[in-house]
């Protein structure tokens, strides 16, 4: 699986939820996630904008 994660600033999130509506989208399921992230004393990953994460939910362990 390949994973594309877009973050985007909103403002008003019920008028996002109102068009997603409009648009014929369904809300499927929702997920509670604990995410872990590591990096080292030096904090080289973060110097870099980058990170590891592992993500757990119910079903899985993911590492991102």
């Amino acid at each position: 699986m390949i994973e594309t994660e877009v973050k985007i600033k909103v403002d008003d999130f019920k008028k996002i939820q109102e068009k997603l509506k409009s648009l014929g989208a369904k809300k499927i399921n929702s997920v509670f996630e604990k995410n872990i992230v590591f990096d080292n004393d030096k904090k080289e990953l973060k110097k870099k904008d980058c990170f590891l994460r592992v993500r757990k939910d119910k079903k899985s362990n993911t590492m991102l």
